[in-house]
């Protein structure tokens, strides 16, 4: 397997509900494919860990293409993970990095709306 990026994404930060739009956006316009099944004709493919978190795979030699059509559909990357092989994709999703990312809005930049 060549050299990957594992793109973090989250709805935690004020996403939620739009980048589920942007992803299926991505599918829809043929630049991005759901799961992985080891055809890369796509730009990205997205992946979900078991508490269906969303992830963007890609390979490193698009990156200037990722982040371009990242930046036009406005969705944010928490961060990136380099991977290799199979077996480090699925390293990552099970690595529960999502539990640590409401930490990073909790200090004064995450608002929870609050019906009254």
């Amino acid at each position: 397997m060549e050299e990957n990026y594992l793109a973090v994404l989250s709805r935690f930060n004020h996403q939620e509900g739009y980048l589920d739009l942007a992803l299926k956006n991505l599918i829809d316009s043929g630049l991005a494919s759901t799961g992985f099944d080891g055809n890369r004709e796509q730009l990205m493919t997205t992946l979900y860990d078991n508490d269906d978190n969303p992830y963007l795979l890609f390979n490193t030699k698009f990156l200037e293409d990722v982040e371009r059509e990242l930046e036009r559909r406005i969705i944010i990357v928490e961060g990136v993970f380099k991977v290799k092989s199979a077996s480090s994709i699925g390293w990552v999703l099970d690595s529960n990095v999502h539990s640590k990312i409401p930490r990073n809005y909790a200090s004064g930049q995450f608002y929870p709306i609050c019906a009254n």
